[in-house]
């Protein structure tokens, strides 16, 4: 099982949301949902974005599992 399929699966019954509610939401099938949690289809980009933002995650949650650091390195030599 991908991590996008187990995060998403996850993050959804956290929410207390059913899959049709999650589908209708974002304008697809429950079917839709249920492939995706079940690792047989994957979620475009434009449906991840959708997803993040119905779920109140960012997109890097969805995919990781928790949202990574980012390290900002500033060049001090001059």
């Amino acid at each position: 099982m991908s991590k996008v399929s187990k995060n998403l699966k996850k993050i959804r019954t956290e929410k207390k949301m059913t899959q049709d509610a999650l589908a209708e939401k974002i304008h697809v099938t429950r079917q839709a949902i249920s492939n995706w949690e079940n690792d047989k289809t994957k979620p475009d980009i434009e449906s991840l974005e959708m997803l993040a933002e119905v779920l109140e995650v960012d997109i890097e949650e969805l995919i990781y599992g928790e949202k990574k650091a980012v390290i900002v390195s500033q060049d001090k030599t001059k």
